[in-house]
């Protein structure tokens, strides 16, 4: 069961990187929650969510006509 749970973190974690390639931060950002929730002391999901939260509170700090306009803001 362990095992399981370790390799979908990893598909979710690679999940994540490709959604954040995308310009999908709040895909990365979902997907990473969950990679985290599944193994917390995975340091390489742990960092990659806290490196995606960080770019959402910059983001949302951002003067509105300093946005780009994505779908993401």
């Amino acid at each position: 069961m362990a095992r399981d749970l370790s390799l979908e973190a990893r598909e979710l974690t690679q999940r994540g990187l490709e959604s954040y390639a995308c310009g999908r931060l709040r895909e990365a950002v979902f997907a990473w929650e969950k990679a985290v929730h599944l193994a917390p002391h995975d340091p390489h999901a742990v960092r990659l969510l806290e490196f995606a939260r960080k770019r959402v509170r910059e983001r949302d700090t951002r003067p509105a006509h300093a946005r780009p306009d994505t779908l993401e803001s």
